[in-house]
């Protein structure tokens, strides 16, 4: 794969270039990274910001925060257009703090403080059915649509007893809505990350056990759709998220540490890319649409080099808690947590960049 890698990229470039001259706005890229400016801050709210996406049509940007609604806001004017919250679940403290859009932007779904996740539909805003995940005391921790629309994965952490912590990973039909629990990981107490491959082949997913603050065993697993079946890879390392470009992204313990690293699944099971970001093992990530533009934290990396071309100077990187690139590429949403891990104060805002010239 790593010799059409290059091919890829361009293909995606241009349709990249395409959908950023219908908004008017610069794509984002390894070139103009520098250039970034803050743009918008999406305020007012009483939490911090737990998730941060975009829908397929680039048109609303949703947030989801740990104690508050789940806010849609315009990403042409940033106001908020619609907020939801089912008021029961105010009084039970079930809130819903990650969120993922379907592939046709007509629904979302929620999770958060509940062994449950439900589906909103954006046109009705009403819940058209809730997912039960057979855990006693869970969380969602993250759900992803596949590309097709045709599945929804959520992972969901045991929280208590405490000597009984666990993790686990679910999967459901929407043409029928029946779950699969497709992997528990004993002892699991940290939260697990799922990303499905581009082509729909693939569904990454992978926790850590914080044993302190820097140290972490990864776990994970690749399940192949077609097979029906979870099958080990990379075992020194946790995957992320795929690239556009369908490579799978990892978190991998070196010899110095951890950094980050770019796999062919597909072809020769071997690394195409590392890329030595700092932060990489607490900060969020997201790659750009063309798959050219890697941000972790506050730092952007070129996928193609692995080299570092950009940094956007805030501070506590490790307050960073989610990012996400519109579909044209060229506005970013991120968001940041109330206190970070070290105890400094920081803003709880949602905000949006973008390339100023």
């Amino acid at each position: 794969m790593k010799r059409y890698l290059p091919i890829i990229l361009i293909a995606l470039l241009i349709a990249n270039i395409a959908l950023a001259q219908e908004d008017g706005r610069l794509a984002i890229t390894p070139a103009n990274v520098a250039q970034i400016q803050e743009i918008a801050a999406l305020t007012d709210f009483n939490s911090w910001i737990t998730d941060v996406e975009f829908s397929p049509d680039g048109s609303l940007i949703g947030t989801a925060v740990h104690y508050g609604p789940i806010a849609l806001w315009d990403a042409e004017s940033f106001e908020v257009v619609y907020t939801w919250n089912d008021p029961s679940w105010v009084d039970l403290e079930i809130f819903m703090t990650t969120l993922a859009f379907s592939s046709d932007g007509s629904q979302l779904a929620l999770g958060g403080l509940s062994p449950a996740v439900y589906i909103l539909d954006i046109g009705t805003s009403t819940v058209v059915t809730e997912l039960p995940v057979d855990v006693e005391y869970g969380q969602i921790t993250d759900i992803a649509f596949s590309p097709d629309g045709q599945w929804v994965a959520a992972s969901v952490v045991k929280l208590s007893p405490a000597n009984e912590q666990n993790a686990s990973v679910w999967l459901w039909d929407t043409a029928t809505w029946t779950p699969t629990e497709l992997i528990t990981f004993e002892g699991q107490s940290a939260g697990l990350h799922l990303s499905f491959s581009p082509n729909n082949r693939y569904l990454a997913y992978g926790g850590t056990e914080r044993l302190s603050l820097t140290e972490f065993e990864p776990v994970g697993g690749v399940w192949h759709m077609e097979a029906g079946q979870a099958i080990a890879v990379y075992p020194t390392c946790t995957p992320k998220q795929f690239s556009p470009t369908g490579a799978l992204l990892t978190i991998c313990q070196r010899d110095e540490g951890y950094g980050l690293s770019l796999w062919d699944i597909n072809e020769t099971n071997a690394p195409l890319q590392q890329i030595d970001a700092e932060w990489a093992l607490l900060a969020p990530l997201a790659f750009s649409p063309d798959g050219a533009l890697l941000m972790v934290g506050y730092t952007f990396w070129d996928v193609t080099t692995g080299e570092q071309v950009a940094t956007y100077d805030k501070p506590n990187p490790q307050n960073m808690s989610a990012i996400a690139f519109n579909p044209a590429g060229t506005l970013i949403a991120y968001g940041v947590a109330g206190v970070s891990s070290v105890g400094l104060e920081d803003s709880q805002d949602a905000y949006v960049m973008g390339v100023v010239e």
